[in-house]
């Protein structure tokens, strides 16, 4: 029988990729227990850097999800490209 997938957000990946790097497991034995294949898991690995950032130059997608603002609140996004630019955006919403 086929398994059913199940769509996973950033945020969810991200933290799957965290927990993936704890020791104790082979990576056949924490994807099987997670549901997912070593495939996806190592995609998702190659698309965070270090700090658990979904990078442009890393990702095939043209925009990448932004969540977290809250109304009147203070707001900062920082991006680097792969030439090394960084540009700083802000304001208060």
């Amino acid at each position: 029988m086929k398994k059913e997938s199940k769509r996973r957000s950033v945020d969810e990946w991200r933290a799957i990729v965290i927990r993936a790097e704890a020791p104790g497991k082979t990576q056949r034995e924490f994807c099987e227990s997670e549901g997912i294949t070593p495939s996806s898991l190592d995609y998702w690995r190659k698309k965070f850097d270090a700090r658990g950032v979904v990078t442009a130059a890393k990702s095939k997608d043209a925009f990448i999800e932004l969540r977290g603002f809250k109304r009147n609140a203070h707001w900062e996004l920082e991006v680097v490209l792969p030439n090394g630019t960084m540009m700083r955006f802000g304001g208060d919403a």
